[in-house]
């Protein structure tokens, strides 16, 4: 299992997609903020920083999505798995050193995104408004969200051997979980009662 896990460790780091993306969540921190001043500066309506959360949730499906796909279907395309399984490793443990790398980057992923997204959000738009214990408790929600895409990509590339038809499942169950998860939001952000009207001739 260390074996694994350090290869996976050292594979990573070489890795493109993984830098593109790494690369592409620092920029994405950075520019949000960006965006909201001038929404504010066009329509005079304060913004704080405070949605970052709910950003990066949508954000984080897509990126795992991507990113297990290339990392793990590569595996099967290299003929990697096949030579783990002919020198002895058990299935197990080529299933969670893959899961822990993946929960790894998509960790790492968030820290970059809230790190970039509060060094240039704060001073533009000023601090959170939500108290301290609100903020660590949607910090591990997402976190908890990260590790639970992680899981399910993963599972999807270890079960199919086609790296791009693993990038096409994941990435639609990526926009799947994206608009079920909006419209269930619709659905409870709605009125407990529906205000109706009479005409009267």
């Amino acid at each position: 299992m260390r074996n694994l896990l350090s290869a996976n460790f050292m594979r990573l780091w070489k890795e493109k997609v993984f830098w593109i993306l790494f690369s592409w969540m620092l920029v994405l921190g950075a520019l949000f903020p960006m965006l909201k001043k001038i929404n504010e500066i066009k329509t005079n309506i304060i913004e704080t920083p405070d949605s970052a959360f709910g950003q990066f949730a949508i954000l984080i499906g897509i990126v795992m999505a991507i990113f297990c796909s290339f990392f793990v279907g590569q595996e099967y395309s290299d003929g990697t798995i096949r030579n783990k399984i002919v020198v002895g490793k058990k299935r197990i443990d080529i299933y969670l050193s893959n899961f822990i790398v993946c929960v790894f980057v998509s960790l790492l992923m968030g820290c970059v995104f809230f790190f970039t997204y509060f060094i240039v959000g704060i001073p533009l738009l000023g601090g959170l408004t939500f108290e301290p214990k609100i903020v660590f408790q949607l910090i591990m929600t997402v976190f908890f969200l990260s590790v639970a895409f992680s899981s399910v990509y993963t599972m999807i590339a270890m079960i199919c051997s086609s790296k791009s038809i693993t990038a096409i499942l994941s990435i639609l169950l990526a926009f799947l979980f994206l608009l079920s998860g909006l419209y269930l939001n619709k659905m409870l952000n709605e009125p407990e009662t529906i205000l109706g009207m009479r005409m009267e001739a």
